[in-house]
């Protein structure tokens, strides 16, 4: 069963996805998810038994670490709400497709970033027309 998903997913799309795919996907998209929330619930837990230290002389350190898992928590955070756009996405029957231009998404380009959105047509237009907007991660 791997090996045949692994043959429809690397064909070339050009339809919408099949029930196949979207499951494949689903499953990717899922424990991707999974993987972020446990990384979320460690960054708290760092950030939880940072804020309990006491040492005056660590105070600065104790800062610029809180400071960087803040950061690195705001993007777990990024992740996980293009990771529940995506599985949303999947539900409505519109994962794969261009959000720009209704075209599907081919499959590699989804493979390498289930949270794609864009065609590389369309996001290489988007980078061209606004150079410093921010994309989502994944």
């Amino acid at each position: 069963l791997c090996i045949e998903i692994k043959k429809i997913i690397m064909n070339i799309q050009k339809e919408p996805l099949s029930i196949q795919q979207q499951h494949y996907f689903r499953e990717k998209l899922e424990k991707l998810r999974r993987e972020v929330l446990e990384e979320a619930r460690r960054i708290l837990e760092t950030i939880r038994q940072e804020t309990q230290e006491q040492d005056p002389d660590n105070k600065a350190a104790r800062e610029t670490q809180w400071i960087t898992e803040c950061s690195l928590l705001n993007h777990e955070q990024a992740t996980l709400h293009a990771l529940d756009a995506a599985l949303e996405r999947i539900q409505n029957g519109v994962y794969g497709l261009c959000e720009d231009t209704d075209i599907p998404i081919p499959l590699d380009r989804l493979k390498a970033s289930p949270t794609a959105v864009l065609s590389i047509q369309a996001q290489n237009k988007l980078e061209q027309n606004h150079p410093f907007r921010l994309h989502p991660p994944l």
